[in-house]
């Protein structure tokens, strides 16, 4: 992950120098398609300045940011990093620029900054409710996995339980989530089985359920022995 964080910041940086003034009229977003009269009368030099210097900026503070939290061990918030500062980061761009347009497009450059406000609070919730796991909750006549993905499975159709040791090697995820070593939603195993992950890879054991309809569920958590051993006795 931090090699992808240390390319992403650089990829900031490369683009502060690649577009400039002599090819804004190619490269730069909106510039391209005005017209030679609107292009006179709009401050490139003025924009470009803000434009490189926003661009190093947010390039510095991802590759900076990614190598700090990499001294953490943290892969999580190198995700937040690269996914949500961005967003907000375009967000401010496009306020601070707004004045550069003529007064009837700042509407539209607010509504542009909205939906970027809303999508970088999106990701960020989803990042966090990802990052709160899965949970074992035992009621009455079924188990219930709690969080992203979860599932409800009367005990009646639980066919084989086991705790494993490790975790099986996994294929491809299919449908699911894999924020830093927390794996949750579909996925396929090396060997071929089709599996729906409740997992963080760092745990030392895993519960491994397949119901009578041939689904096939693996859990994990810190406390996992001590659940399968609830989940035995619910059995």
């Amino acid at each position: 992950m931090m090699y992808f964080t240390l390319g992403f910041g650089l990829l900031f940086i490369l683009i502060a120098f690649f577009v400039h003034e002599g090819n804004a009229h190619v490269l730069l977003s909106g510039y391209n398609t005005m017209s030679e009269e609107d292009r006179a009368a709009f401050d490139l030099k003025g924009f470009m300045h803000l434009f490189k210097w926003f661009h190093i900026a947010l390039g510095s503070i991802i590759i900076i940011g990614g190598l700090g939290f990499e001294l953490i061990d943290s892969e999580l918030y190198q995700i937040y990093l690269v996914g949500v500062v961005p967003v907000f980061a375009y967000m401010y761009f496009i306020l601070k620029t707004k004045h550069f347009n003529k007064p009837e497009e700042h509407r539209k450059l607010n509504w542009a900054a909205g939906v970027l406000g809303v999508l970088g609070v999106v990701i960020a919730l989803l990042g966090f409710y990802t990052d709160q796991g899965n949970a074992l909750v035992f009621e009455d006549n079924h188990l219930v996995i709690t969080g992203l993905y979860g599932e409800d499975i009367p005990y009646m159709d639980i066919d084989e339980v086991l705790l494993l040791d490790s975790l099986p090697a996994v294929k491809t995820r299919v449908n699911g989530s894999a924020v830093g070593g927390k794996l949750a939603g579909h996925f396929t195993l090396k060997d071929g089985r089709s599996v729906k992950l409740f997992v963080d890879r760092a745990d030392a054991q895993f519960l491994s359920i397949t119901t009578k309809t041939g689904k096939d569920i693996i859990y994990s958590s810190a406390a996992v022995a001590n659940e399968y051993a609830s989940l035995m006795k619910k059995l």
